[in-house]
């Protein structure tokens, strides 16, 4: 009953590191510095993986990215 106990802790904290949000382990890039060519959002030459903000007057919108698409949480 331990060992699976302890299995289960494992499980939950694994989980819950590979789910946690880019923008909560490293900075956001400013969304105008990235550039859309061919429906394709590129970020020095090359497709954009990560987190970009949008600030817009108070409010601020933070875009997930993976191989130059948007992908994953919108906060």
């Amino acid at each position: 009953m331990k060992n699976h106990t302890r299995n289960i802790f494992l499980l939950i904290v694994l989980f819950g590191c590979a789910t946690k949000n880019q923008s909560d382990t490293e900075e956001c890039i400013n969304f105008d510095d990235l550039e859309l060519v061919n429906d394709n959002f590129l970020f020095r030459k090359t497709l954009f993986n990560g987190c970009a903000q949008k600030v817009q007057g108070k409010y601020t919108v933070e875009l997930q990215f993976a191989d130059g698409k948007k992908h994953g949480y919108v906060k």
